[in-house]
């Protein structure tokens, strides 16, 4: 998909004399597909394109729940057992132990030296990396951001400090003078750097107006939570203690995935218990268990990829098959969000906004409904690593407040 993309840009881009920067979207907690899709971008781009000085890789993600660099250490906020908040070292965190883009450092250089041998794809050595730290961003400013930048030549990585989004401005504000004078890079990022890239004020959290106008919501609301990582496991039992009105249905992904004839006497089960509910007028969510990885142990990355799309793919069976209309959908994880979305049979969807930081909705207008046709319907898609604990409270009772 990236190749794919990147050579439809080119080629618009050579036929309309159009200049265009270009990014690959990550995660804040360091998972995903790097080296592997910043590099195809590049390989795609550069016979039309020429070539790009460098890769900027920056994960920050300032939200009231951050995601910060400071001294290359990439550091997670987080809330604790005391109710204090403190960062922690992200490598130190259930998200350095994904089985599929696990790490060992919180290092930025150090990660990108780790990345690239792992995934064979190069040697980069965590002295090879060009890293613009704070003191450069807050006693240099753009100018020192600009200079370091202007080091960068064939396609050399580059790791920043961002604390607070002044510091991201003032990065910023160099990486423009650096483009500005010629530089090429691409952005491998999390979510602060695109709208600060382009100077985009932030968009207020919508309250209830703002996703219902003066309506009330006409029906109750179904969960497909998908995601097994840790904060999501404690947003989950933080819903079903403080919500009253939500029914819990748990789904077996250990029958889902031991054979056809199980998975469907599994989606059978959830589905029965989810209408009851919606029928009472209860909430539902739909829950995988274990609330771990299963199966336990190490699986190739083909064999993962392929259960968790089998999981996917049943528990989204769940929304396929159920006769009464849910007036919201919440998917939980990125993979059933994923897969909700594409899977919903909708041709298009509006993006409201934000219900919650880092979290989008969209709304199925009527016209375009094929799953109900006729109806209006709300989606939440929530990825499985944002938020607080009392995050889906929240939504719910956004959602629900008369």
């Amino acid at each position: 998909m990236n190749r794919s993309i990147a050579l439809i840009l080119a080629r618009i881009a050579k036929e309309e004399a159009l200049v265009f920067r270009i990014g690959s979207r990550s995660d804040s907690t360091l998972r995903g597909h790097f080296p592997l899709e910043p590099l195809v971008l590049m390989e795609a781009l550069e016979p039309a394109m020429g070539q790009y000085d460098g890769v900027i890789v920056s994960h920050v993600f300032l939200t009231e729940m951050s995601r910060i660099t400071v001294n290359r250490i990439h550091l997670l906020r987080i809330k604790e057992v005391d109710g204090s908040f403190g960062y922690r070292p992200v490598h130190l965190t259930r998200f350095a132990e994904d089985r599929r883009f696990g790490y060992p450092t919180s290092d930025m250089a150090e990660y990108v030296e780790y990345k690239f041998a792992a995934s064979g794809l190069g040697e980069i050595k965590a002295s090879d990396v060009l890293h613009i730290g704070i003191n450069t961003i807050r006693r240099g400013g753009p100018e020192a951001v600009m200079q370091r930048l202007m080091r960068a030549t064939k396609g050399r990585i580059i790791t920043v400090d961002v604390v607070t989004h002044r510091d991201l401005q003032v990065f910023v504000l160099g990486l423009l003078m650096a483009e500005s004078r010629g530089k090429r890079f691409i952005y491998r990022s999390a979510a602060s750097l695109p709208p600060a890239r382009v100077n985009m004020t932030d968009i207020p959290v919508l309250g209830k107006t703002g996703i219902l106008g003066s309506r009330r919501l006409t029906g109750n609301i179904l969960c497909l939570w998908g995601s097994i990582v840790e904060l999501s496991n404690i947003q989950l039992e933080t819903a079903l203690h403080r919500i009253s009105a939500l029914t819990a249905v748990s789904f077996d992904v250990r029958q889902v995935l031991e054979s056809d004839e199980a998975r469907d006497a599994e989606v059978n089960h959830a589905l029965e218990k989810t209408e009851v509910a919606l029928r009472r007028g209860k909430h539902a969510v739909v829950y995988t268990v274990p609330r771990t990885e299963y199966p336990p142990g190490r699986l190739s990355d083909e064999a993962r990829a392929a259960n968790q799309q089998r999981i996917a793919a049943a528990l989204q069976a769940v929304y396929n098959r159920i006769q009464i209309r849910p007036a919201a959908v919440v998917f939980k994880g990125g993979i059933t969000a994923s897969t909700g979305l594409f899977s919903s049979g909708a041709q298009r969807v509006y993006v409201l906004g934000q219900i919650a930081p880092g979290t989008p909705i969209v709304k199925i207008l009527p016209q375009d409904n094929e799953r109900f046709p006729g109806e209006e319907l709300l989606m939440i898609l929530g990825p499985g690593n944002v938020g607080v604990p009392e995050t889906y409270v929240e939504i719910i009772g956004k959602l629900t407040a008369k």
